[in-house]
């Protein structure tokens, strides 16, 4: 009886010995495992997003996105004159938009690999499209005779004179280019890591 009852202890002091032997070798793996994918992270990835930056992928990347337009809301009141054009008829309130941006046909890619440079040339940004929101003008007439069938027809066109007069203010293409290199900047250093990107 004395034997099996030291058996079994010997037994389960055993079973204590394996289990804490195995826990210490699941703890070892698991300190190595976390050093190694530490180490992994640190080191340049040279198999990684860096060897499929090509050219044709950056420009192919640049061409998906929705680059090409950039809009510019514009409100604003004109004055419209009498037949005569000596005395002011009405004022009429607008909202429009312009529509600026770049040829995505003609940015030009240019990938260094050895100094893991990518150089991206973009064209000079044009208006391409001025619009009056015409279910939304608003009318300060100064005498009731000049409210007739007409003004709707007069009134549109003196504002999209005015939203294309406005457009070719300089700032409107600047801003237009600032937000096409910030477009393409954060399209690109996202997956071309390791790479500089410059935008000019």
């Amino acid at each position: 009886m004395l034997n099996e009852e030291r058996d079994l202890i010997e037994n389960a002091i055993s079973a204590k010995k394996k289990l804490k032997f195995i826990i210490i070798l699941l703890v070892i793996a698991a300190i190595v495992f976390c050093v190694l994918f530490t180490l992994y992270k640190l080191l340049p990835n040279r198999e990684g997003p860096i060897d499929v930056v090509t050219k044709s992928n950056v420009k192919e990347t640049i061409e998906k996105s929705d680059l090409s337009t950039v809009k510019y809301t514009h409100n604003a009141v004109v004055t419209q004159k009498d037949k005569k054009g000596k005395k002011d008829a009405y004022y009429v309130a607008y909202k429009g938009t312009i529509k600026a941006g770049i040829d995505l046909d003609k940015v030009d890619v240019d990938v260094d690999k050895e100094n893991k440079e990518i150089n991206v040339t973009i064209p000079e940004p044009k208006i391409t499209g001025v619009y009056v929101d015409e279910g939304d003008l608003e009318y300060i007439f100064i005498k009731k005779g000049y409210e007739t069938e007409k003004v709707y027809a007069s009134a549109l066109k003196v504002c999209q004179g005015d939203l294309k007069k406005e457009s070719k203010r300089k700032y409107i293409l600047d801003k237009a280019r600032e937000e096409s290199i910030s477009r393409i900047r954060a399209l690109v250093e996202p997956w071309a890591r390791g790479y500089t990107v410059e935008i000019q």
